[in-house]
């Protein structure tokens, strides 16, 4: 932290002058010399009555104390504003647990650095928790009113506070336990790293997940996006249509048909299909649904795999975004493996909600993100086509 390094380099020449000056003023006094040891300002009394002294005048020292003195407070200031700008939300939070007045300075020093003037939020905390409390105790489907997310700032990557281990995600009740070899970044320190990936971030997002391997200059680095969508309850997903039993019965399923002048094929068996893992699922054991959507770009050819652990008030999504065709495989395990990692707060679990109607079924709230559904026959169609015949 430089701010606090050359902080203490100005104390260090404000020492040696007070030593310069006790030293002199102990020719005269040295009960003035003891005193400005422990109070060097108190040395102004020695240095008016002893101006032009050439034994007893202090007048150098004291200036260059006087000097260093506002040096060091103002490197102080700036320290304190480094550690701000370095806090993130989820430790401002758990420090809000312990002192809630220091947070609150923290948080006001933090908009301050980044001249951010402060919204109708700073002192809304607690009105924002009993609302929100009673709206769910009520059975109320609506929205819970959350907080502004901090504005973003322009990070360096070099400069990118990291986390590991657990991330609090408060919006969410949950403690989202990190992956081994993976790190997290919070959305406000993602300004810079956005801007070079070229993607948006919405202010539903709270962070980054990033592998310790991926290069983050890189244009097309891949990444697990963290949010928290305030849509009150979703009911589970509808269990996907079953299999036709005829299919299984239909000429050929469980033995091959020979081909015309060639050898004959192996048995096939169409009776247990394989399902489209791109398809929405659900799992009602871990409350996960994965699914894969069209990227924002519109294109086929870059999808986003999500998953979404559903809660009681809303829905923690996880998404690995613009992955092209190749590693979309790759981006449906590492969203649900993020998933699976959140530990919910006792009370906040999808099963705990009842009473009230949802305003939404979960497919309803899915096709307001996607209105372009892929699965797996669709994107390998697609991608199969000529570039030039998807021109005309």
């Amino acid at each position: 932290m430089g701010s606090l390094a050359n902080g203490a380099i100005w104390w260090i020449l404000i020492l040696v002058m007070v030593i310069w000056m006790v030293l002199k003023i102990a020719r005269s006094s040295s009960l003035m010399a003891v005193v400005t040891f422990f109070f060097w300002p108190a040395a102004v009394l020695h240095l008016i009555s002893n101006w032009g002294d050439p034994d007893g005048d202090i007048k150098i020292p004291f200036l260059i104390a006087l000097i260093a003195s506002g040096m060091m407070t103002y490197q102080v200031f700036q320290a304190a504003d480094e550690v701000a700008l370095e806090s993130t939300a989820e430790e401002i939070a758990e420090l809000r647990q312990q002192d809630p007045i220091a947070a609150a300075v923290l948080e006001r020093r933090q908009r301050d650095a980044v001249g951010v003037e402060a919204g109708v939020n700073e002192q809304a905390g607690d009105e924002v928790a009993e609302s929100n409390s009673a709206a769910i105790s009520a059975g109320s489907s609506s929205q819970v009113r959350l907080p502004d997310r901090p504005a973003m700032r322009m990070v360096p990557i070099a400069e990118l506070n990291f986390r590991r281990n657990d991330v609090r995600i408060d919006p969410a009740y949950v403690n989202l336990g990190i992956p081994q070899h993976f790190r997290y970044i919070s959305a406000e320190q993602l300004g810079a790293l956005a801007k070079s990936r070229g993607i948006a971030v919405d202010s539903k997002v709270l962070g980054w997940i990033v592998h310790d391997r991926i290069d983050l200059t890189r244009p097309d680095f891949w990444f697990v996006e963290v949010g928290f969508e305030s849509i009150g309850y979703l009911p589970a997903p509808l269990p996907p249509a079953t299999i036709d039993a005829t299919l299984a019965a239909a000429p050929g399923a469980s033995q091959g048909s020979p081909v015309a002048n060639g050898p004959a094929t192996k048995p096939a068996t169409i009776a247990a299909p394989e399902a489209d893992p791109f398809a929405p699922h659900w799992d009602g054991a871990s409350e996960i649904a994965t699914w894969a959507e069209i990227s924002p770009k519109a294109s086929v050819e870059e999808v986003d795999l999500c998953a979404t652990r559903l809660l009681r008030h809303g829905a923690l999504v996880l998404c690995v975004r613009e992955l092209d065709l190749p590693r979309r495989e790759l981006g449906l395990r590492a969203s649900r493996l993020v998933a699976a990692r959140a530990r919910v707060d006792s009370g906040w679990g999808h099963a705990m909600f009842s009473g009230g109607e949802p305003s939404q079924t979960f497919e309803e709230w899915l096709a307001k993100r996607q209105p372009l559904s892929i699965t797996a026959e669709a994107a390998d169609a697609e991608a199969q086509i000529p570039a030039e015949a998807q021109t005309h």
